[in-house]
């Protein structure tokens, strides 16, 4: 008599078991680079205002540089972004609750200095309390 061979239904399950361990870690940390990438919309879009801010401290006073006034858009949202809101300089954008990220995950960007012929001499971002930056 002739044995045949083939793989065991304790074999088959082992191997299954250990393919689907994999997948769960793969899905994590896809999960978290698809969040980190919608996220890069958010940061993208304060960019533009940024810039109009450093060209308006150039002429008027920082406390003068808001949404819509002096040469800065009014706000506009996008796939991830809700709205972006523009106060003395100060850029706060707020994403919609999308794919991984939520309305609390807010991007600040804060000027020091400028403002009256002086320009912008830093920018800084909240960053370092976001996991997405």
């Amino acid at each position: 008599m002739r044995r045949i061979s083939g793989f065991t239904l304790i074999e088959l399950m082992i191997v299954l078991a250990i393919i689907a361990v994999l997948t769960a870690l793969g899905l994590a940390s896809y999960s978290f680079f698809t969040d980190r990438a919608v996220y890069t919309e958010v940061v993208l879009s304060a960019q533009g205002y940024k810039r109009a801010v450093d060209i308006c401290v150039l002429s008027h006073p920082i406390s003068a540089c808001d949404l819509g006034t002096n040469g800065i858009a009014s706000s506009v949202s996008s796939q991830a972004v809700l709205s972006v809101a523009l106060e003395d300089g100060v850029i706060t954008v707020t994403p919609r609750n999308y794919l991984g990220i939520t309305t609390s995950d807010v991007y600040v960007l804060t000027p020091s200095g400028g403002g009256d012929g002086q320009r912008v001499q830093a920018w800084t971002d909240n960053c370092g309390s976001s996991d997405y930056c």
